[in-house]
């Protein structure tokens, strides 16, 4: 998260400044196509193995096509013949050539109104089957709400993991107009200037994290929640610093050990949501943080940091981004108090 993060930013200016916005919009779509035909060969542990790539893209090509011969045949078979039937009667001078259409006419209607008879029943039937998944989805959503308001744990985690990805993500968002803006520096500039020690500094501080939380975790409960929290509140004064600079010497060092603070929680923060619920239970509530802390704290960082910037400028705006990490750092934090309790009765 943190390298595609920084990463595509870096790349999208290159991308940008060489071929134009839409180029680069459109270049960011590639990856995940890739990362989809990856994604089909996970497996669950216990399960046999995955089939080979290609057999899995032959199994799903054979099965489209197959699929489509059978509902389509209707409109091909009585589309052909009426299309030999219009040739033959084409031969003779005597027939109108509107004849000749309209027998064509009448056998493709034919077909395609058998082809639609075949596939309402089809659609009628996955209709139905969508409407069992999101029933099961539904349930499934509020098992998991259940689950995190009876768990302490979540609750400081959710709140704090939405504060804390309002900061991380708003900085990511912003960095590159406040690096224009304040450091007057070119679109490429910023790509490579931001691309280069973001990128260094979130990849070490991810691996960093989840290292500090494993190793504490053997000593203590609380291990991974203190290397969640202490990155953002030890990073927000460093952030704050970051953009009260003004000599483009030292941004670069600020804004490396900024994201290197800022992405201890990658790991760490998951890995407590997974430690204090029910296996049952852990996919729906690890969904639900990630909807959440993106919902509550991302999705709102952009539209309110511009809208602040718009009236006090983009600096002062943007000092709300490190206020907001020691903040989701602190609540964090306060997850130590119960993660103990928590991950005991799960394990009873």
């Amino acid at each position: 998260m943190a390298f595609g993060g920084v990463a595509g930013i870096w790349l999208g200016g290159e991308l940008e400044h060489a071929y134009g916005w839409r180029a680069a919009f459109l270049a960011m779509g590639i990856p995940g196509f890739f990362l989809a035909l990856l994604a089909s060969q996970l497996r669950e542990p216990m399960q046999r193995r995955a089939a080979s790539l290609l057999t899995t893209l032959r199994r799903a090509v054979e099965r489209g096509v197959r699929r489509a011969v059978w509902y389509l045949s209707p409109l091909l078979i009585l589309g052909l013949v009426g299309a030999a039937a219009g040739g033959v009667l084409a031969l003779f001078e005597r027939v109108p050539s509107e004849i000749d259409a309209a027998v064509f006419g009448v056998f493709a209607t034919i077909g395609f109104a058998w082809t639609v008879w075949r596939l309402v029943p089809a659609a009628m039937k996955r209709t139905a089957e969508a409407g069992e998944v999101a029933t099961t989805a539904f349930e499934d959503f509020l098992e998991a709400s259940a689950v995190v308001l009876r768990t302490p744990t979540l609750i400081w985690v959710f709140v704090g993991g939405a504060l804390v990805t309002f900061a991380a993500n708003g900085l990511i968002a912003w960095a590159p107009s406040f690096m224009q803006r304040i450091h007057g520096m070119q679109v490429t500039e910023v790509g490579r200037n931001f691309g280069l020690w973001a990128l260094a500094g979130s990849s070490l501080g991810a691996l960093f994290g989840g290292r500090v939380g494993d190793a504490l975790m053997q000593r203590w409960s609380g291990g991974r929640v203190l290397a969640s929290g202490a990155g953002f509140v030890l990073g927000g004064p460093v952030c704050a610093a970051l953009l009260l600079v003004n000599r483009p010497g030292l941004f670069t060092p600020l804004l490396f050990v900024t994201f290197f603070l800022y992405t201890w929680y990658n790991g760490p923060l998951a890995s407590v949501v997974l430690d204090v619920v029910p296996p049952a239970v852990r996919a729906s509530v690890l969904g639900a943080f990630v909807l959440f802390s993106h919902l509550a704290g991302d999705a709102l960082a952009p539209p309110l940091i511009g809208t602040i910037s718009d009236r006090v400028g983009i600096r002062a705006a943007m000092l709300v981004l490190p206020a907001a990490g020691i903040v989701g750092g602190l609540v964090t934090l306060g997850a130590l108090r119960t993660v103990g309790r928590d991950m005991a009765r799960v394990r009873e």
